[in-house]
């Protein structure tokens, strides 16, 4: 139960087919400017496309630099230990795994584009063994963080009880430390002042006086 708890992970397909359906709804978007751009000339359509895509690769570079740190840092984030001490790390989780998906699926027709306008430029064509490779690595991570969108009521039943235990782990080491008696602390403490106090005095030259 617990490493259900932990990954609360569901298949990939799903995480794609997601992704695939908020890429439609982006794409079909895109589609309307553009033909909005070539002024409803369906002739037209493919050189918009064209000069669009030329516009977006001059802006590819920065985008990819927000893009990969940003969904890093939501993977990180999501798989460690932070999310574990908060109530509604599960709800936290679905949210930054739908945010990643859907500015993923947001990207696609941009990275769409910067192709048409390789393929119809050979001199840029170069570009997209650059382009393609970070789209993979944005297309994995997203993936990734997809499947932790999950509302099924057993896998949000195991979370729950994952932070129980760790909730009770935690206050069993509080109450062992508690159990300790105060005379021993207070020693404990004094000895260590005690000893940095020499150590600090040692360096300072403050005990010279007992070689004089």
């Amino acid at each position: 139960m617990r490493d259900v708890a932990s990954t609360a992970a569901r298949p990939a397909r799903e995480s794609l087919a997601e992704i695939g359906f908020m890429f439609s709804l982006t794409f079909v978007i895109g589609l309307g400017v553009m033909w909005s751009a070539a002024g409803g000339d369906i002739t037209k359509l493919w050189e918009a496309s064209v000069l669009a895509g030329a516009s977006v690769l001059n802006e590819l570079s920065w985008v990819f630099g927000l893009y990969v740190p940003t969904l890093l840092g939501f993977y990180v984030l999501v798989t460690g230990e932070q999310l574990g001490q908060v109530t509604n790390a599960g709800r936290l989780r679905r949210i930054l795994g739908v945010v990643a998906e859907f500015s993923f699926a947001a990207l696609l027709p941009g990275v769409l584009l910067v192709a048409i306008y390789c393929v119809s430029s050979p001199a840029t064509i170069g570009a997209l063994f650059a382009v393609v490779p970070a789209t993979f690595v944005l297309a994995f991570l997203t993936v990734q963080l997809g499947g932790f969108v999950v509302f099924e009521l057993a896998v949000q039943l195991a979370d729950a009880e994952q932070l129980r235990d760790q909730s009770q782990s935690r206050l069993a080491i509080l109450k062992s430390r508690s159990r300790r008696p105060l005379w021993s602390v207070l020693a404990f403490t004094v000895v260590v002042l005690s000893v940095l106090g020499l150590v600090v005095f040692g360096f300072a030259g403050e005990w010279g006086w007992l070689l004089q």
